[in-house]
């Protein structure tokens, strides 16, 4: 998350759903900040993101959690490099950690602000072999 055209001030994170979340928030002193957060159960959640007790444009965010589903729970998505932050109509790339997963297939959507639908197209760079 950049924050550095902000200008001074606090950021606040909340999520909001059926579980507690476990929130890791870090300042990198660089203008962006890391944030992480993992949940228990799936349901709907809101994910609140406030600069100086305002809500930002579009917050909070409806994020739905899937259930647990065989190897699915040893999958996790990486962070996004702050050299890659989101931006309009230009591609990203993240990590997907394996930790041992074997079966299944990746799906996945992007939801813009005016609930316009973008399908993401997965292309693996690399597998590394037992992973």
């Amino acid at each position: 998350m950049w924050t550095r055209e902000a200008g001074a001030g606090s950021l606040a994170i909340s999520v909001e759903g059926p579980s507690k979340a476990e929130i890791d928030f870090k300042d990198r002193k660089d203008g962006s900040c890391y944030v992480v957060y993992k949940v228990t159960e799936a349901g709907e959640y809101r994910v609140g993101i406030k600069f100086n007790d305002e809500h930002i444009p579009d917050s909070p965010f409806k994020v739905y959690i899937m259930p647990q589903s065989g190897d699915a729970k040893k999958i996790e998505i990486g962070a996004i490099p702050p050299d890659h932050a989101l931006q309009v109509n230009k591609p990203i790339t993240f990590t997907i950690n394996m930790n041992g997963a074997k079966k299944g297939s990746f799906d996945g959507k992007v939801i813009a602000p005016a609930d316009t639908k973008m399908t993401l197209i997965w292309l693996p760079l690399m597998r590394i072999s037992g992973v």
